[in-house]
């Protein structure tokens, strides 16, 4: 048996086991670290009752796969958990607070490869797209793609303007773990910072990642 898409890095005396394709993380001490590694070497026979509560919770997340038993991803090369890459600072909107030139250039893949590569060598968990729009980018699903089998957590800041409910499925098959969109307090501030008739779009594609 073995955690299906899961990683853990330690900090501070404390395991902290994350999800690579959701947002759920959780904190082991030692002995749970050991009561994990046995169970999935044993398949999922537990010696205890808070063995089985573990391994209960673990099969209720879908988080257990049966296959051979290979050891825990322990990522301990540095303490680095998160990168962030701007991967265009093209956008269809031009928020009032925004520093971006929006020049409309595109991180090549190529390059995107190399970083994130190197990202999950040094121990990194999550990899954050970032712009302007990462949407806008042309290669933007291979991105996704590539980086959910490279072995880290993808994470998307956008708009929202361009997400239908067909690409949020998309997004979601290929790996992403959460979205976070950009939305104001009320339409009218919302609209004032971020332009007119944004707001609906935004909310459109809120719901998309909700459906």
């Amino acid at each position: 048996m073995r955690l299906r898409h899961c990683a853990i890095k330690p900090r501070d005396s404390v395991f902290h086991l994350y999800h690579l394709r959701s947002s759920f993380q959780a904190e082991l001490d030692a002995p749970a670290l050991d009561f994990l590694r046995e169970g999935l070497r044993t398949d999922g026979r537990c010696t205890n009752s808070d063995q089985e509560e573990m391994f209960k919770a673990l099969g209720e997340m879908d988080l257990l796969e049966p296959a051979p038993f290979i050891d825990l991803d322990i990522r301990s090369a540095t303490p680095l958990v998160k990168v962030e890459a701007e991967v265009t600072n093209a956008c269809q909107i031009r928020c009032l607070h925004c520093f971006v030139d929006h020049a409309s250039s595109y991180l090549p893949f190529s390059l995107l490869e190399k970083f994130a590569r190197e990202a999950r060598e040094i121990g990194a968990i999550s990899f954050t797209f970032n712009g302007g729009e990462a949407l806008l980018h042309p290669s933007f699903l291979k991105m996704l793609e590539f980086v959910s089998a490279a072995g880290l957590r993808p994470r998307l800041f956008t708009n929202g303007l361009k997400v239908t409910p067909g690409l949020a499925r998309e997004m979601r098959t290929l790996g992403l773990s959460r979205a976070i969109i950009s939305l104001e307090t009320f339409q009218e501030f919302h609209e004032w910072l971020r332009g007119k008739d944004t707001w609906e779009p935004t909310l459109r594609g809120i719901e998309a990642f909700l459906a």
